[in-house]
């Protein structure tokens, strides 16, 4: 019985021993697997913010490419605008014999202020344009009232905002309407020359 009593004592201490071996060898496997699933956290957020950056770099790639082809739709016209112009004063030196000096109604001074406001209301249209407000909204709101003298180039600075592109980063909607603003304050005066 001693030595059964002694056998049943090591089998025990046997037993204990192996799990004891058993749970360490779990324990190190359930380590391992945590260092793994945190590794592949860290490489799934560094994938998120490559993929945001590309995104971000796509966009930005195609606001420029919207900005430059706006820029070289308003080359376009504006060289149009140049030949129409001249084509306009040939027409007018072929037509006349004598040189007619034309008065103009208004003042150079009064004029440069005619300039500035109607630069200022091109400006507020664009900014509107860029803000996402309605053509037609801008229609009803600017152009109905315009006094009846004024109401055409109203319409058309309306019109001519909205064949232009809407921006979405804060940077190339202030340059559109900068751009825009320059653009009908560069027209009002040439107007007068």
């Amino acid at each position: 019985m001693k030595y059964g009593l002694i056998a049943a004592v090591i089998a025990v201490v046997a037993l204990f021993y192996f799990m004891s071996q058993s749970n360490k060898a779990d324990a190190e496997r359930l380590k391992q697997a945590e260092i793994a699933h945190q590794q592949k956290l860290e490489q799934d957020k560094a994938n998120e913010a490559n993929l945001e950056q590309a995104s971000l770099a796509r966009q930005v790639e195609a606001e420029k490419a919207k900005a430059l082809k706006v820029e070289q739709a308003q080359l376009g016209s504006e060289k149009k605008a140049r030949e129409l112009e001249q084509a306009a004063k040939q027409n007018a030196a072929l037509q006349a014999n004598k040189p007619v000096v034309k008065e103009n109604k208004y003042s150079e001074e009064e004029w440069m202020s005619i300039c500035k406001s109607t630069a200022g209301a091109a400006k507020a249209i664009m900014t509107n344009r860029q803000r996402g407000v309605a053509m037609t909204e801008m229609m009803d709101k600017v152009v109905r009232p315009a006094e009846p003298a004024i109401k055409e180039i109203v319409k058309a600075f309306v019109i001519d905002a909205y064949n232009r592109p809407r921006y979405d980063t804060p940077e190339y909607q202030q340059k559109s309407v900068l751009d825009f603003e320059n653009h009908a304050y560069l027209t009002c005066i040439k107007v007068r020359q």
